[in-house]
Parts: C-alpha cells; structure tokens; sequence
C-alpha cells in the first residue's frame, strides 16, 4: 500500500526557494516493495518562487515525513535556506475514508483494524470504546499512520 503525503517548503523569511528555480521532476527510486517515489513542483508549475511543492510517495506515511527530513538536510533542499515546511492537505472529499473496525468476529476486543489497509493498533490508542470493548463511539486516531485515511467508527 502506497501513501503520499504534500508539503510546501518556503525559502526562509526574506529569500525565495532555491530549489523552484529549477525545472520541475519526479523520480523513482522504487525496488522489490520498497516504494519511494518524490516530485518537485517548482515555478514553472506554480508561478511562484516563493516555495517548492514536494510530494513523496512511500509504504506509509512516517516514511513520508523520514524522506522529507531526508530532502530537507541532504537532498534536494541540502544548500538552501529553508523557512516554513507546510504540509498541504488534500480536500476532504479527496482524501481517503476508511473506518476503525472491531475484530469482535474473531474475539479480538484489543485490536482495532483499519477498513482501508488492515493496518492493526490496540484499540485503546484509536478508539473510545462504549460499554463494551467492541463497542467504538469516538475516533481517537482521525488518520491512519500507514495508508493515511480519514478514519471514523
């Protein structure tokens, strides 16, 4: 399961983007289930120098936020001044939906299991519970850490 995650990297206050003055690209650097795939969109695709849009494409979303740390202090933003990294949220009838489901039907009440990727977590970490453990009133997690749906119950 891929996952890509957006941000806009801004040069620091004062200066412009280094990296958007440099045609916009995309690459892949994917091998044997390893997905890691990263695009830059740059002036000549946003009309602006003022920032850099990155989106990077790996197995779960924490390595999405590792790889941008990554560009950032030894990739493409290695000799530039960087200011503000603002991650940039697709429109919410965009984003995936998925919900946290019970694994009642097989007398796992501690796991609670995402409906989109079938990522597992405790349950007490993703969900209020009602009167029983199988039972899910409120969402704890809004996302999923792997595949980064919006998560209900």
């Amino acid at each position: 399961m891929e996952v890509t995650r957006t941000w806009k990297v801004y040069g620091a206050d004062g200066h412009r983007q280094k990296v958007s003055f440099t045609p916009s690209a995309a690459y892949d650097w994917s091998s044997e289930g390893d997905i890691r795939k990263v695009a830059l969109e740059n002036a000549d695709m946003t009309g602006t120098n003022e920032y850099t849009i990155i989106r990077i494409t790996r197995n779960t979303a924490e390595e999405c936020e590792r790889e941008l740390d990554g560009q950032i202090s030894d990739g493409f933003f290695e000799n530039c001044v960087v200011g503000k990294v603002i991650e940039v949220l697709e429109e919410a009838g965009e984003r995936k939906q998925a919900k946290w489901k019970s694994r009642a039907e097989y007398h796992d009440y501690l796991w609670a299991q995402c409906s989109e990727c079938g990522f597992q977590t405790e349950s007490y970490n993703a969900v209020e519970t009602g009167r029983s453990s199988a039972e899910y009133v409120a969402v704890k997690w809004h996302y999923c850490p792997k595949c980064g749906a919006e998560m209900s119950v």
